[in-house]
């Protein structure tokens, strides 16, 4: 389950496409297929964790996902006591997607997930009207 971490979760959405579904390459009388998707690689634990949509469980390898079920969620993990203002990592995730058939696309996906600092904070905010004198505020 969630850990209430720190850092918000975000969505990673896992693009699928089943080239028999689009009519100009599907055979006639041909039935949509529901396509799912297999996660074949995990982020680096040091860096993140994948989340089901719903927040409640960890996704593991080679999880089954339904296309109802994405997106799913990608939550950094920063070590206890790290400095959220520098802490920083880099890791990836691998899907195949498969249709309701069990047949395995080609192409499989690679999600390349950073986790970078906040940006600069605004502390001071100053308005200068031009052509008026800066000896005060405006």
């Amino acid at each position: 389950s969630r850990s209430g971490g720190a850092l918000p979760a975000v969505e990673v959405p896992l693009p699928a496409f089943d080239r028999d579904n689009d009519a100009e390459h599907g055979s006639p009388g041909h039935d949509r297929d529901a396509v799912h998707v297999l996660v074949t690689g995990l982020p680096d634990p040091a860096c993140g964790r994948l989340l089901s949509r719903d927040n409640q469980s960890n996704i593991t390898l080679n999880s089954r996902v339904e296309a109802t079920a994405l997106p799913l969620l990608f939550e950094p993990t920063p070590p206890a006591g790290a400095d959220l203002g520098a802490w920083a990592c880099r890791t990836s995730a691998t899907y195949v997607a498969r249709d309701s058939r069990g047949v395995e696309s080609p192409f499989g996906a690679r999600v390349d997930l950073v986790v970078k600092p906040p940006g600069p904070r605004i502390s001071k905010v100053e308005l200068v009207e031009p052509g008026l004198p800066d000896d005060g505020p405006d």
